[in-house]
């Protein structure tokens, strides 16, 4: 899904219009807050470095004081305009070039795919079940009200359905009956360094955004990667399932990054090219809603950027339209808000690991050379 290819940002909040887009507006901003609850208590690693939004020419620099406003606006707090010579105080690997900055201090990287699996196992913990390779073929609608879906696994009962099928969702309001919007995969592509590659930066570093995306950012993964993308190109509606790179995206992104940094490590640095889709949805806004008809099905579609950000906001929120609308369960009374760590073995001393491996020699069995994963991290 969307979740595993994107650029892992937690963004600040200050980039989208709430007149255009109310609702990436809205939840960007809390959602930046609630990821630092989640992030404490389900240990997932997120490191709360800070943005700056570079300009290198008189438009730019007006670009960032609408920016600011915006921010101000939508409710993030300490924003800031600073001039080049602050942001390379900063990141000194900023380009000599950078005139001004907005700086965000707020915004932080997550690993996106830890931080899905994270709530995954959180929701197992407490008695959820998860279906995997489960197809929805169809929304059962009965006197008004849904009451299941068909899979190609059998038919589930369910008097609420969340439709939140990211890049498919437009795929699944239709079978309930919903089709005024439809989702265009947005392709963006990117190039991941080796660690030991050079510079990396200490802050994520954007260019000024475009009408249609933020630019290609320069940033340090949690993993201790260099990693620059995306492009944006939109593709034709049927191609949903196509994550092939291009030499042309790949290009783009390589130039357009080398703007914004004094130097790019060596192209021999580069260990991994990927591309991730965005499902751009009709109107650009979020969808988040409940249906009068069919009674049941409640939306979170077209998490577009600022998607990752937001998410913990919109969770909420679809939260609070299924009890407007007379969802009577209660919250659950012993609920387990914390999701115990994983104990990575690279991170424990000689002496500490030698210990863990003679209580559990699974952790003395590497699967991850390159990582560094034992055995008894996954099981």
């Amino acid at each position: 899904g969307v979740s595993k290819a994107n650029t892992g940002i937690v963004h600040s909040g200050y980039d989208d219009d709430p007149v255009k887009y109310p609702n990436r507006a809205r939840f960007v901003v809390r959602g930046n807050r609630i990821w630092r609850v989640w992030a404490e208590q389900l240990h997932i690693p997120v490191n709360w470095c800070g943005s700056l939004v570079l300009a290198r020419s008189e438009e730019d620099r007006r670009t960032l004081r609408e920016l600011l406003a915006r921010g101000v606006r939508n409710g993030v707090p300490e924003l800031s305009i600073i001039d080049g010579e602050e942001a390379r105080l900063l990141e000194p690997t900023v380009s000599d070039e950078v005139v001004e900055a907005l700086w965000s201090p707020t915004a932080g990287v997550i690993s996106p795919y830890k931080a899905t699996a994270a709530l995954a196992e959180n929701c197992v913990d407490n008695g959820v079940r998860i279906l995997t390779e489960t197809t929805v073929r169809g929304v059962k609608v009965r006197n008004g009200a849904v009451t299941g879906v068909e899979t190609d696994k059998g038919f589930i009962e369910a008097g609420w359905i969340v439709n939140a099928a990211g890049l498919h969702a437009d795929e699944i309001a239709r079978m309930a009956g919903a089709e005024d919007y439809s989702i265009t995969p947005r392709r963006g592509e990117y190039l991941v360094f080796d660690r030991d590659a050079c510079p990396k930066p200490s802050r994520i570093l954007f260019p000024t955004p475009t009408p249609v995306s933020k630019g290609v950012v320069v940033e340090t993964t949690v993993e201790g990667n260099l990693m620059i993308g995306p492009n944006a190109e939109d593709l034709p509606k049927d191609y949903k399932d196509e994550f092939s790179t291009t030499r042309d995206g790949l290009t783009y992104v390589w130039r357009e990054a080398s703007k914004l940094v004094k130097r790019l490590p060596g192209r021999e640095d580069v260990i991994r090219f990927f591309s991730g889709l965005r499902p751009e949805p009709t109107g650009g806004d979020f969808i988040i809603r409940a249906l009068d008809d069919p009674e049941g099905f409640v939306e979170a579609a077209g998490m577009r950027s600022p998607g990752l950000a937001s998410a913990p906001a919109v969770a909420l929120e679809v939260l609070a339209l299924m009890r407007e609308r007379g969802l009577s369960h209660g919250f659950k009374r012993r609920w387990r808000a914390r999701r115990k760590p994983i104990r990575r073995a690279l991170n424990l001393s000689w002496r500490r690991l030698e210990r863990l491996i003679s209580r559990d020699p699974s952790y003395g069995r590497v699967v991850c050379w390159c990582e560094g994963v034992t055995e008894g991290e996954i099981l």
